[in-house]
């Protein structure tokens, strides 16, 4: 675009208002009211406008746009480009992909394409400023640019290729800011100083990268000192992390799909996978330290630790375990729509600006959206759809294709205060999200959420079968049905307790630390700022206070909660269809079905004798403590067991309990309340030479609670189950679920909404489904 009109705009108007209130008018065609752009003035700017010539519209031979970055060795100049077309067949290896993020759109900003201008976001054009090359262009493909973002039909198209042209590049460009002074420099000295050491000693960096793994110190020998540690300033990495690209929801196909990829901050470059191997080795190592307390991951490091698992899985997929799953009679449709759901699970807390994106983005990997021939799902991006139908149709697919109803246990509540979820105060959007079935997950909430328990808590799919007339055997699940037009999910099962009472939701204990440190926040802080002047107190040493405080409330309130929890699960003994294998209940078959043991016999000899009812009654509380501490293990853990069985779980479990055992004495004194930096530094002493591994198995406990029955048993439950809801164990799925009566009339007798799963000892393999007492269930 000439320099003529932007003198003109610029002698006649505030330049900035006078692009926004364009961008504004190119999307709306409504000039904005903030400011007005003369019509003259309008009509210059509108006729120098880049408009994309349209693709050929051919679905055998799929067609994109190049961007090519021209050159320039002044930062300051403008960024200039040309646009071109090609047949994919004819570049494949001829270009590279950028991975971004688009950022705010609000106050965009010009770049010319074939001399005519063009808005984009002020992220994507800091990016083409540092990528730019001095001397040659550079040939890359950028969603933003290379789509007509204005064209529904194309923009749709184009998104169903995107594995194609990611596959197809010859590298993508992961782009995670702008760089910090010497920061930025510090890191990735450091990262590339860990990588060159894995390569030195061969370290074997496959192994999962869990809570426990993590915290049980450094699992490689390597030559870097802990003066070396030091000097290379391993915080300066956390401005790496705190990068948004890493929480975005199209990154994890982007760069999965990729040849070859490079990471770039500002001017700084490294191969993408030098980088993973170098921080996949300072975590191994013990170099870089993620672990609070042992009982949480620093935050800043969990979008990358999801990353990495899906590294290990989609290499783990890749023609083996896909083929082993269709060769054992599974059909495609049953892998894509199991595959889909897991990437949808674990990817939930990723963002996208469109709610749509939170499924589209994620179905070129594992091949379950090739474009071409009809995915073996039937799930194609199009943007005419709206964001409830896109879910709708999402949820259905893998409910019909998947063979279960995992799916339910990625529902929460539509409207939940302080994590995410939509309000109706919100947006015109959200108000929409709020008419959703309740058996549809709203994938745009990133709210703290339970894990579902089609997988355990080490990753294994569950084999749990509560619809079992017999316990353990492979009964075909019941086809689900829908009716009123695909709104209402139809289900056959019966009722087996009602909600009596809960305990305190157990939530995840997490460190509300802003990514790049105290400081932006310390700047809002007046009482702060004031107190660092008036008392002379340096910035670090109130970041260090408030640094204290944040631990001390977050370790504190998560020993409040565990103690809790185990005061309500031994409040009243369970009645739960299971007895402890040391009690001796556990030898009667009449006790184990629940009923009251008959021992004729033991009774009369005890009446005649008068002897041992004291000692008897000693050796039945005894035992009733026993089970109940069975029965809280086991729900707390959802099952889980420690691959050495049983008895090595419990004395995991019993070791755990031993340590914690004082600091629930504080809680029940209430010292916690008053004193509660005396219960951080018991605690500190508690765990000086280590922490348990049993934290590993409360992994499914998290966001969720202890729930009784009307019946008597102990139950796990989604966080926001309230008293009155309904267990039920349903033909069509794998796990007890937990359901809400809706009021009479509104959707008729028998509907209920959807709460979530529950996991109950004794009740999850058959042992109390019956047949006989199945109705039809109609979820809304």
């Amino acid at each position: 675009m000439s320099s003529r009109v932007w003198v003109q705009i610029r002698d006649s108007l505030n330049p900035k208002d006078t692009i926004i209130a364009f961008y504004h008018y190119l999307k709306t065609g409504r000039q904005q009211r903030i400011t007005f752009v003369p019509p003259k003035i309008l009509g210059t700017v509108e006729e120098n406008h880049y408009r994309h010539d349209p693709l050929p519209n051919d679905s055998d031979d799929l067609c994109v746009r190049l961007l090519e970055l021209l050159p320039s060795s002044e930062a300051g100049a403008d960024v200039q480009c040309r646009l071109t077309q090609h047949r994919h067949a004819d570049c494949q290896g001829e270009y590279e992909t950028l991975s971004y993020v688009w950022g705010d759109t609000k106050e965009p900003v010009p770049i010319t394409i074939d001399g005519r201008y063009f808005f984009i976001s002020q992220s994507l054009y800091q990016a083409l400023v540092d990528l730019r090359h001095e001397n040659k262009l550079r040939r890359i493909w950028v969603d933003a640019v290379c789509i007509d973002q204005m064209n529904i039909e194309e923009r749709s198209q184009q998104v169903s290729a995107m594995g194609q042209i990611y596959k197809g590049a010859k590298r993508v460009v992961i782009y995670l800011g702008a760089a910090y002074p010497k920061l930025t420099k510090q890191a990735y000295t450091l990262i590339e100083r860990c990588a060159t050491e894995a390569l030195r000693v061969d370290a074997d960096l496959t192994k999962p990268m869990t809570l426990s793994s993590l915290s049980q110190g450094s699992q490689i020998k390597h030559g870097i000192t802990e003066e070396e540690v030091s000097s290379l300033n391993v915080t300066s990495l956390r401005h790496l992390g705190g990068a948004s690209w890493w929480a975005r929801s199209w990154t994890a196909q982007e760069v999965l799909l990729a040849r070859d990829a490079l990471v770039v901050t500002g001017t700084h470059t490294m191969e993408w996978k030098r980088f993973c191997s170098g921080v996949d080795f300072g975590l191994h190592g013990d170099i870089i330290d993620v672990v609070v307390a042992g009982i949480m991951i620093d935050k800043i490091i969990q979008p990358y630790l999801s990353l990495h698992t899906l590294r290990m899985e989609l290499r783990k997929s890749e023609g083996e375990e896909v083929g082993e799953d269709i060769a054992a009679g599974d059909d495609i449709t049953a892998v894509a729509a199991q595959s889909l759901l897991a990437l949808l699970v674990h990817c939930r807390f990723r963002k996208a600006t469109d709610r749509r994106d939170k499924v589209y983005a994620f179905l070129g990997l594992k091949d379950i959206g090739n474009p071409g021939p009809p995915t073996a799902l039937g799930i194609q991006p199009d943007y005419t759809a709206t964001d409830v139908e896109v879910y709708r149709n999402a949820a259905q697919k893998i409910i019909l294709h998947s063979r279960g109803l995992e799916i339910l246990g990625a529902c929460l509540p539509q409207e939940v205060p302080g994590t995410g979820a939509a309000t109706a105060s919100t947006s015109t959007s959200n108000s929409m999200m709020k008419n959703m079935p309740t058996w549809v997950p709203d994938w745009s909430n990133t709210g703290a959420a339970p894990r579902p328990l089609m997988y355990d808590t080490f990753g294994a799919r569950r084999s749990s079968h509560a619809a079992s007339p017999l316990p353990k055997t492979a009964t075909p699940l019941r086809a689900p049905t829908f009716a009123d037009n695909g709104r209402t999910l139809v289900l056959s099962g019966h009722h087996v307790a009602t909600i009596e009472a809960l305990s305190p939701v157990f939530r995840r204990p997490e460190l509300t630390i802003d990514e790049n440190g105290w400081t932006s926040w310390l700047g809002q802080s007046f009482f702060v700022r004031l107190f660092t002047v008036l008392f002379y107190v340096p910035i670090t040493a109130v970041e260090l206070w408030l640094f204290y405080r944040e631990l001390r409330n977050t370790i504190v309130n998560h020993l409040g909660l565990l103690a809790e929890m185990e005061s309500f699960a031994r409040r009243v003994s369970p009645t739960n269809l299971v007895t402890a294998p040391d009690t001796a209940a556990a030898k009667d078959p009449a006790a184990r079905r629940g009923e009251e043991p008959i021992r004729g016999d033991e009774v009369g000899e005890q009446e005649e004798t008068g002897e041992g009812e004291e000692e008897g009654e000693d050796d039945d509380d005894d035992d009733d403590d026993e089970n109940t501490m069975y029965v809280y293990r086991r729900t707390l853990c959802a099952g889980a067991e420690a691959a050495g069985g049983p008895g090595e779980t419990k004395k995991l479990f019993q070791a755990w309990r031993d340590m914690l055992a004082p600091l629930f004495a504080m809680h029940a004194r209430g010292v916690d309340r008053w004193f509660p930096g005396r219960v951080l530094y018991k605690y500190m002493r508690t765990t000086w030479k280590g922490f348990s591994v049993f934290t590993l198995y409360l992994e499914m406990a998290y966001e969720r609670r202890l729930a009784r029955g009307s019946n008597g048993y102990l139950l796990l439950v989604p966080g926001h189950a309230e008293v009155g809801d309904r267990v039920v164990i349903v033909k069509e799925g794998r796990v007890p679920l937990v359901l809400r009566p809706k009021e009479e009339g509104v959707e008729g007798p028998g509907a209920y909404s959807v709460v979530g799963e529950a996991y109950g000892e004794g009740i999850m393999n058959g042992e109390a489904f019956r047949e006989q007492d199945c109705a039809e269930i109609r979820v809304h």
